[in-house]
């Protein structure tokens, strides 16, 4: 028997097609590195990326931030003022995030985990990174952070909201 191919859910299911052909090739290994630390499935052939229905609007906050990084500079995103130090408030703020992320993971039906976790995710979207951080790390931390605020406000199920606040956890893990 044949192994079902990885890009198997471009056919079977619905997908959306992005048209990157403009994009140049250090854009668009922004989109794979972003995407891959997110865990969204996409699939790239001749420019163009494909991506479960799903995940668009993710999708779309990860090529925006990509293609349009000023204009997220005037909306309060984490453009060019996240290369500044976020010093010792974003430490805290770091570790605060991985205790909560262990506490969703731990707790997904939680209330009070769920809670604290949408508190924390919130202040960390509008901070600088810390210390010694590249800024490009960071805002994946943010964004990762900022999915699992968005998947506890939809209120998906605990077995993903278990699984997205072990990744972020584990990414932080060797930090804090």
């Amino acid at each position: 028997m044949d192994e079902p191919d990885d890009t198997s859910w471009v056919v079977e299911r619905e997908h959306i097609v992005y048209d990157l052909s403009e994009w140049d090739q250090e854009q668009v290994d922004a989109a794979f590195r972003m995407l891959g630390g997110a865990g969204i499935p996409f699939h790239w052939e001749l420019f163009e990326l494909a991506v479960p229905v799903a995940h668009e609007p993710a999708t779309d906050e990860i090529l925006d931030r990509i293609e349009y990084p000023d204009q997220l500079d005037e909306e309060g995103g984490t453009g060019a003022e996240a290369d500044a130090d976020g010093g010792e408030d974003a430490a805290q703020l770091m570790h605060e995030l991985f205790l909560h992320a262990d506490g969703v993971n731990r707790s997904p039906s939680g209330a009070i985990a769920r809670a604290d976790f949408v508190t924390i995710a919130e202040r960390v979207h509008q901070t600088s990174p810390p210390y010694g951080f590249n800024a490009e790390w960071w805002e994946q931390v943010q964004l990762t952070a900022a999915l699992l605020r968005r998947d506890i406000l939809d209120d998906e199920s605990p077995q993903w909201l278990s699984q997205r606040a072990a990744e972020l956890r584990d990414a932080l893990r060797p930090y804090v």
